[in-house]
């Protein structure tokens, strides 16, 4: 396997800081940094933001000064989501979004007053999770809750032991939120590693990183990473400042490699899925105590990436050509048949040999080409400072700014009134774009868009002329993607079927590239609308 290493990008920009917060906003295409402390001026307010070459600072007004908040990026609502944090003299309670120019309070109640949480944003539940903090010194706090855009509700008090500056992220490739570590009661650090499935918590190792706090934790596509980190343990050798780079694929931890930033702690990271590649900033480089007058010597103000999956000149390959772009503009694909939505729909349906497929428009996250750029500008793209003439080339580093989330390929035995009922689902919205809108392969429907919802699908056909009728129980084989399988966009699918394990639809969707060679857009009459 290819080595991927950390690269160090900028040490100009937001000034060096510990306990700042940041995200990837998937709309707007920068990562997001606010807040932090500078140890030196104070805590701070400034927001930043990051291109994959340089730091802007876009805002210094917002939520008041503060350390140790959590932000999320909403995808469902296309904005960022901050909540609590640590003034200086107090926990906030308070709510905030971003929406790519201005901060504006949503709330000021739900959770306690908190700092050193942790959050992650569900795909599937379209819901922010929230776990524990600490809501006064040593006051620790091991509750969860959820944030769905218009108000916090409790879900558990049960899982894990309360704690604080523990590292959270959304594995986006096996629906469920990753915890790892954190403060517990008596000053230690913690290594056991839990994961939310949207009802419960479940404890699923406690060996991989060494035990610390104030860790920092991203998923970048495929697997979940974590870098660095602070060990407490008692009795009391002074605390360790750990540089690591772990991995979690579902089941085990597996390190790296231990080249990359320098060993720090109270250090930011987040994923930027059209780049593919993790932003790291900041952090402490070594240990004093609280007010220690060392301290900010010990402060970090640098930028480092690294690149997911593969050797960045592995993404340059060229994988197939297409006659002209497979348009995508995020809302197209959520309202009608689509020719990237058609490709990507029969990409998983041929690789699993099923009868019928479904991708959901809100999965696709760009047109092809992408707006991937290979360092050869003598590819023929539709980009300024490419050669601008089809047929284009299409590279390997256009398939995961399509299909940035790592969902699987899931198989499911279906009866035809089940299909029914889901693409009842996917037309429900209509006229209103929704990222539930079915691509699909291997059969036609007609819908009525006048029809009441829950009633406007008209007629199923599969491509062999079969009529699927309302009421079929005769077996279908339908391929669908992980995030709708279970659950994403509200879909119900049955859990039947054996599934291809660990999978990707990014992985097939390049496959099916190679393997057809020249492709041309256009769509086939898969879905019809009636007025």
């Amino acid at each position: 396997m290819t080595q991927v290493l950390w690269t160090q990008r900028q040490d100009v920009g937001p000034q060096p800081r510990v306990g700042h917060a940041m995200a990837y906003d998937a709309t707007r295409k920068r990562v997001v940094l606010v807040g932090g402390d500078s140890l030196t001026a104070g805590l701070l307010r400034d927001t930043w933001e990051w291109d994959g070459e340089n730091w802007t600072q876009v805002a210094d007004m917002g939520p008041s000064p503060r350390r140790e908040s959590a932000v999320v990026y909403d995808s469902a609502r296309q904005k960022i989501v901050l909540f609590g944090g640590r003034g200086a003299n107090a926990r906030f309670g308070d709510t905030w979004e971003w929406n790519g120019e201005l901060w504006t309070q949503v709330a000021d109640d739900g959770p306690t007053p908190r700092a050193g949480h942790g959050m992650a944003f569900d795909l599937v539940m379209k819901r922010t999770t929230l776990f524990g903090g600490e809501s006064q010194p040593a006051a620790l706090l091991g509750d969860t809750w959820d944030w769905d855009g218009q108000q916090w509700v409790q879900r558990e008090d049960t899982g894990p032991s309360a704690r604080r500056s523990h590292a959270m992220a959304y594995d986006g490739r096996r629906s469920r939120v990753v915890l790892f570590g954190g403060s517990l009661a008596g000053g230690l650090s913690g290594r056991d590693t839990w994961l939310w499935d949207t009802a419960r918590w479940t404890e699923v190792a406690d060996f991989g990183p060494e035990s610390c706090l104030a860790a920092s934790m991203a998923f970048k596509g495929d697997n979940v990473v974590l870098f660095g980190g602070l060990q407490a343990a008692q009795p009391a050798p002074a605390p360790r400042v750990l540089g690591g780079t772990w991995e979690w694929d579902g089941k085990r931890w597996t390190q790296r490699q231990d080249i990359g930033p320098s060993s720090r702690w109270l250090h930011a990271m987040a994923y930027d899925p059209d780049r593919q590649s993790t932003v790291l900033f900041g952090g402490l480089s070594g240990f004093a105590p609280e007010g220690d007058l060392t301290l900010p010597d010990r402060l970090l103000g640098d930028t480092w990436e690294l690149p997911s999956g593969s050797d960045p000149a592995d993404r340059e390959l060229v994988i197939g050509k297409a006659a002209a772009v497979f348009p995508r503009d995020g809302s197209i694909e959520r309202l009608s048949e689509t020719a990237l939505g058609d490709l990507v729909a029969d990409a998983i349906r041929e690789r699993s040999g099923a009868q019928i497929a479904i991708v959901t428009g809100g999965e696709l996250r760009s047109a092809l080409p992408s707006s991937y750029q290979p360092s050869n500008h003598g590819l023929h793209r539709p980009t300024v400072g490419y050669v601008e003439a089809a047929p284009f080339d299409i590279v390997a580093g256009d398939v995961p700014s399509i299909l940035p989330f790592g969902s699987l390929v899931f198989t499911r035995q279906i009866t035809g009134s089940q299909l029914w009922a889901l693409l009842e689902h996917s037309v429900a919205s209509q006229p209103n774009a929704s990222g539930g809108f079915a691509q699909v392969s291997g059969f036609r429907l007609i819908y009525q868009l006048s029809a009441a919802p829950g009633a406007r699908l008209r007629s199923v056909r599969l491509d062999n002329g079969t009529d699927v009728a309302a009421d079929a129980q005769t077996l279908l084989g339908l391929a669908i993607s992980g995030f709708a399988a279970t659950g994403g966009d509200g879909y119900s699918v049955p859990a039947s079927g054996p599934g291809i394990p660990q999978e990707t639809i990014a992985d097939v969707l390049l496959t099916y590239i190679q393997r057809h060679g020249t492709l041309s857009p256009g769509t086939s009459d898969r879905i019809t609308q009636l007025p």
